[in-house]
């Protein structure tokens, strides 16, 4: 192929444009062991508010009449906080993930979000009733702010849960870890201004977190490590295919290290 500028003939190679591999999605094993630790403390949680309901309900009433001698301004600003937290964070995950055209992500952050809200409500209707006190809400009426204190419901701290667990797979470790303490650090919260009870927090947390490993693996996240494509792409000055990937080994001096390309 030639091209003709002011006059001169000047030879060019075609040009072959290819897309790069795509990141290779896996089945991690932490989120196989997330999910059984969630579940242990799903299964734990419930046993205890359905064969222990009695304590349990005597316990947050105690807690319930404590809350109420907190002084009230710092109950509602505590109270504002929290729920616009609860509230706004799953929905800023969403719209962030659908700016950045993720639309598969954003499919299963619904998803997720959907299946968590809407099993913690089954739980709370069917199997956590027998454990909440007679005085909620009743004894926090008038309490809040701008919205009851019971707003939003204890599903959807499931569902951000639920969503974090999935978004996360997609973050890099600090936002990762911010996120994580956000999402303690509102549940907390809203259990200490009487908006969840704490056992139904306990249980929402945990299920929000095993929908959200679920659904990791049966759609799969990035893997930790590129694929063989990937380096080689990334490597244009070491012509031929990648037979493997050994982990670097740190306590080796790098020029030992083999990159697996022939």
């Amino acid at each position: 192929m030639s091209t003709k500028v002011n006059g001169l003939t000047q030879a060019s190679a075609d040009v072959t444009i290819e897309r790069l591999p795509a990141a290779p999605e896996a089945r991690r094993a932490a989120d196989v062991l997330r999910l059984i630790l969630a579940l242990a403390v799903l299964l734990a949680a419930q046993l205890l508010a359905i064969l222990a309901h009695t304590g349990v309900r005597t316990t947050e009433d105690s807690v319930l009449r404590a809350i109420t001698t907190l002084p009230p301004s710092l109950r509602d600003a505590l109270t504002v906080a929290g729920q616009a937290v609860v509230v706004l964070l799953p929905v800023a995950l969403v719209v962030g993930v659908l700016a950045g055209r993720r639309f598969a992500l954003a499919g299963r952050l619904v998803l997720a979000a959907a299946a968590a809200a809407g099993a913690q409500a089954l739980f709370s209707y069917f199997l956590l009733h027998r454990s909440h006190p007679g005085v909620w809400p009743a004894l926090l009426v008038g309490r809040g702010g701008l919205l009851a204190v019971t707003f939003p419901p204890v599903a959807w701290l499931s569902a951000m849960t639920a969503t974090v667990t999935v978004a996360g797979a997609e973050l890099s470790r600090g936002w990762r870890t911010g996120l994580w303490w956000v999402t303690g650090a509102v549940a907390a919260v809203e259990v200490v201004v009487g908006g969840f009870l704490l056992i139904d927090a306990v249980v929402a947390a945990s299920l929000g977190v095993s929908i959200g490993c679920l659904v990791l693996l049966v759609f799969g996240a990035p893997a930790g490590r590129p694929s063989p494509d990937q380096v080689v792409v990334s490597r244009p000055g070491r012509a031929g295919a990648a037979r493997r990937l050994d982990r670097l080994d740190r306590r080796r001096r790098p020029e030992t290290v083999r990159t697996g390309c022939r």
